[in-house]
């Protein structure tokens, strides 16, 4: 699988056909079956029933050897879910990783990047301790101050976390508190962007949509009120300010951190974190659970945050 996982990165970057032309085979080749070492035994004799042009053929002849890289596609299982919902232009084939990919399979719980007010950093602290366990992912984008405040929370608190990367892994140096967390197998730095690719805000907007879409929600502590996030992943805005008319459908208020995990539970998009429960249950009838059964769902799952403790036994 490591060569297949090579010959990705050399069609889709390699230069010998546009990066979404190559996608746009790949997810041909794959609904038929087909890996792409495969593809390239049959070629150039069978190009034009693999959708190929003769100038394309003969342009896919891959090196004698290629460079073992750790990268992620897009048809194995511990891909973002999410990302599968995406436009191809958008959708990464690839996702480069270094530490434990494993970790993807829990639900991303993702704090955007924006500048934290001296008055709201008591709040992000404690939806970030929240979210820090076995059975969720907080993440955030390398360099944020959310960032900064969830590697600090690390240190404290038990759990893995996600950093997404806007650019090459090899262009942005892990900090020493992030190599520390790289070899506990606590931290996963992920980039959609091959190696060699250079920071660059106009990519901003792009990067933010692909970190949005791999996420089970999105979690705002900002002043004013986010933005609506894409389609199906729904926005958690802490904040005391009251609904408006023009709320965007997908944001939701919530009053304090400690509700974004009775959210996360009766939500039916973070259904891995529920204990096994009956098929034929409806989801939707199913009321919402009391501070008591919250708690007691956490406690099988190991390890509570004091605070998250305290505050749920008295409700």
């Amino acid at each position: 699988m490591e060569q297949e996982t090579a010959l990705w990165n050399w069609i889709l970057f390699g230069g010998n056909v546009p990066t979404l032309r190559a996608k746009t085979l790949l997810q041909q080749w794959h609904a038929s079956g087909l890996a792409l070492r495969d593809i390239l035994g049959k070629l150039p004799a069978e190009a034009a029933s693999l959708g190929l042009t003769a100038e394309e053929a003969r342009s896919l002849q891959p090196p004698a050897s290629l460079s073992a890289l750790s990268a992620l596609r897009w048809d194995e299982p511990e891909y973002p879910t999410g990302l599968q919902r995406l436009p191809l232009k958008l959708k990464p084939a690839l996702l480069f990783y270094q530490g434990e990919k494993q970790v993807l399979l829990h639900p991303i719980i993702y704090f955007p990047p924006a500048p934290i007010q001296e008055e709201e950093e008591e709040t992000v602290r404690e939806a970030l301790s929240l979210v820090l366990g076995e059975a969720l992912l907080p993440a955030a984008v390398q360099g944020s101050d959310q960032a900064a405040l969830l590697l600090e929370e690390m240190e404290i608190t038990e759990g893995e976390a996600l950093l997404f990367v806007r650019s090459g892994l090899d262009q942005r140096e892990a900090t020493t508190q992030e190599l520390v967390l790289l070899e506990q197998h606590r931290l996963l730095l992920l980039s959609p962007l091959p190696a060699g690719t250079p920071l660059n805000p106009k990519w901003e907007p792009m990067l933010s949509q692909v970190e949005e879409a791999a996420a089970t929600c999105s979690v705002s502590t900002a002043a004013a009120m986010p933005p609506a996030a894409i389609p199906g992943t729904p926005t958690l805005w802490i904040t005391a300010a009251l609904p408006s008319p023009s709320m965007p459908a997908d944001v939701h208020i919530i009053q304090d951190a400690m509700e974004l995990i009775t959210w996360l539970l009766n939500h039916e998009s973070s259904r891995p974190l529920m204990p096994e429960e009956d098929p034929e249950a409806d989801p939707e009838v199913l009321p919402p659970l009391s501070p008591e059964e919250t708690l007691h769902i956490l406690e099988h799952g190991g390890h509570i945050p004091d605070i998250l403790r305290k505050k749920l036994s008295q409700k």
